[in-house]
């Protein structure tokens, strides 16, 4: 034990925590847990939308992994996917580790809420993780809500310019709602969606554009080529 002062806690002792949980020391060496969740419970009633906590865990990591890559946990699937891609992308590889619930029953405490670890070292990231992940309140937030819009005759849509679409009279009567109701589809990251737009007279209508552009051109050159001419006559 690392008891450096008389009111250093001990294995054994009941800590509170800042949200009133009790914890049953364990491990005094596992004390970064320890602060990490007041430091989560802070964060946690500002309702950001996102907290992110870098622990070092290093000797559980290491074991692990070793030194080429970093562990991650994560309560939200899709972030934990954004992460491994952003670490593969930059170099920083990172690898997701199990969140599973059914590791909490080996933190049940007969004097507390919570054990702070186990004294064995099993599984010693994953089960930080557990315990870190009870002082994030596990809600999370909705900041903004994507909503689709269906036509019975899309292709009655009057053009606004650019890629904008109008309603009109032609396509009918709007159906507004979320993603996956009613006839609307899904959202999908990185698919390609159906468009209304002629894609191949727009490719001709870009050749023609070009044709034009270059024409033009010859006949500005052609032009000054004469200007300069009879300049030169004068």
């Amino acid at each position: 034990q690392n008891h450096i002062g008389p009111d250093a806690y001990q294995p054994g002792d009941v800590v509170t925590a800042l949200d009133g949980t009790t914890i049953e020391v364990v491990h005094t060496d596992a004390e970064g847990r320890m602060v990490l969740a007041d430091t989560l419970t802070l964060a946690a009633r500002e309702k950001p939308a996102l907290m992110i906590d870098f622990a070092t865990l290093t000797g559980s990591m290491v074991n692990a992994l070793g030194t080429r890559m970093a562990g991650i946990f994560s309560n939200r699937t899709e972030f934990g996917a954004l992460a491994v891609e952003c670490g593969r992308a930059s170099g920083e590889r990172v690898s997701e580790f199990p969140l599973e619930s059914d590791y909490d029953a080996a933190l049940d405490s007969k004097v507390a809420d919570i054990k702070q670890c186990l004294i064995t070292g099993e599984a010693d990231a994953i089960y930080a993780a557990r315990f870190l992940a009870r002082f994030t309140n596990g809600q999370s937030a909705v900041q903004g809500q994507v909503s689709l819009a269906n036509f019975p005759n899309p292709q009655g849509l009057s053009p606004a310019g650019g890629n904008n679409w109008q309603a009109s009279f032609a396509a009918g009567v709007v159906l507004e709602g979320k993603p996956g109701t009613a006839n609307l589809g899904l959202i999908q990251g990185g698919a390609l969606e159906e468009s209304n737009v002629d894609l191949s007279s727009e490719l001709v209508a870009l050749i023609i554009a070009q044709r034009n552009f270059q024409a033009n051109t010859e006949v500005i050159k052609t032009a000054d080529a004469v200007t300069q001419s009879v300049i030169n006559i004068r």
